[in-house]
């Protein structure tokens, strides 16, 4: 899980060589037995997510196919903030391409804000808010963009006063 960290902090510092290090470190020490207390072992399921999370925030085109493999893996599994992150990360891979396409990374980040439903779970949600805002800031007229706000709106709204 070091290595998940450490790529994950060199990618949003945009060092790409330190974060494909660290994937390269977290893909040769999956952990393949089970399920032990007191850590976060980082499986294969893991790992795919991770991949596609850090390489979308590089803006590698790879991303796409990590997180449609992660989606699929998560998908009917009961981890929903997992799910919901393999969403954001293919929201992020469509907004990184040489050519956005705005209207699919709308359509993934409202799926990765239904997906977590009553949870609004926040490392899910605040991801998508992030990402709803470059897109309205850039194409605040597409229906896509218009959607996830909305959805967002309602989300936020649903939350206690203070939260």
């Amino acid at each position: 899980m070091l290595a998940v960290c450490e790529a994950r902090a060199a990618a949003r510092a945009g060092d790409a060589g330190t974060a494909r290090a660290g994937l390269d470190d977290m893909w040769s020490h999956l952990w393949v037995g089970p399920t032990r207390p007191g850590t976060v072992p980082v499986d294969e399921a893991l790992a795919v997510a991770q991949t596609a999370a850090i390489l979308s925030t590089l803006g590698d085109p790879a991303s796409e196919e990590y997180a449609r493999r992660a989606i699929a893996g998560w998908s009917g599994a009961g981890a929903n903030g997992m799910l919901g992150g393999s969403y954001n990360a293919l929201a992020r891979s469509y907004l990184r391409r040489p050519e956005p396409d705005p209207e699919q990374a709308a359509d993934a980040a409202r799926r990765a804000v239904l997906t977590v439903g009553e949870q609004r779970t926040s490392w899910v949600v605040d991801v998508s808010t992030q990402m709803w805002r470059q897109m309205d800031a850039r194409w605040p007229t597409l229906p896509a963009v218009r959607q996830l706000g909305e959805r967002l709106a309602e989300s936020r709204a649903a939350l206690p006063p203070g939260a």
